[in-house]
């Protein structure tokens, strides 16, 4: 595991990484599946279950909770840390990327923070450094016992969440609701979203795939997609949680 923890920080989450270094990931996953402490992972996602814990009478560590990605060889996850089209500069950075199991849905969590050269422009409107938003990319789930390491998706929905971080004040504070609404505008896209966070649900449903958990304990996850990508996620310490 620690090897593991050390190669997604050595290659920037993997998508630094070279064709050796995945081939040690892979090496290091198939050793780990052998030793998967968890037999049902997805107990929490069985039919009739919505709870936030384990579906069995079980001491072994459960799906449910969040989760931050530390690895991934998804050429679509990759893709997101392009910077920018040519010589156009991207208008925003890729951050954190995390999921949120919360049965039965699943969310896709997908951190956007200001780049550099938007910092360091002073733009009227663009809200402050520490400002981001949050793309959630909201899935249904399920998982059966007769298969119970695997997860199948089905897309419902998207949310769209504004942070402008903790030192921001909060601007739906008592006060003329013109002047909130110039603060909001004057707050950039995170001051406007933040606001009035976006939940789209019912435009559309649709299968979304499905992932394999080759292995999960309580700190560490690994899912395999349905295309045959890894991804490995840290759970997240309570009380340090980003999303």
């Amino acid at each position: 595991k620690d090897e593991l923890f050390d190669l997604s920080a050595s290659t920037e989450r993997g998508f630094k990484a070279s064709r050796e270094q995945r081939k040690r990931v892979q090496d290091i996953v198939k050793k780990l599946a052998e030793l998967n402490p968890t037999g049902e992972p997805a107990s929490s996602y069985y039919e009739g279950n919505n709870n936030s814990g384990p579906a069995l009478d079980d001491a072994t560590a459960d799906l449910a909770g969040k989760w931050t990605l530390t690895y991934t060889d998804a050429p679509d996850i990759i893709s997101l840390d392009s910077g920018g089209l040519g010589p156009i500069p991207s208008a925003a950075k890729l951050g954190r990327i995390g999921q949120e199991c919360s049965p039965p849905y699943i969310k896709n969590v997908i951190e956007w923070t200001k780049p550099e050269f938007v910092k360091s422009l002073s733009l009227p409107f663009s809200g402050s450094d520490e400002d981001r938003i949050l793309q959630k990319v909201v899935c249904e789930a399920s998982a059966t016992p007769a298969d119970p390491t695997v997860v199948d998706l089905k897309l419902v929905g998207l949310d769209i969440v504004g942070d402008r971080g903790a030192d921001n004040e909060d601007d739906s504070a008592d006060g003329d609701n013109d002047d909130n609404i110039l603060r909001r505008i004057q707050a950039g896209p995170a001051g406007l979203i933040g606001s009035t966070p976006l939940e789209l649900r019912g435009f559309l449903t649709a299968p979304f795939g499905k992932f394999t958990v080759k292995y999960l304990d309580e700190e560490l996850r690994i899912i395999e997609t349905y295309q045959g990508y890894l991804a490995i996620n840290r759970r997240q310490t309570p009380g340090e949680e980003w999303f």
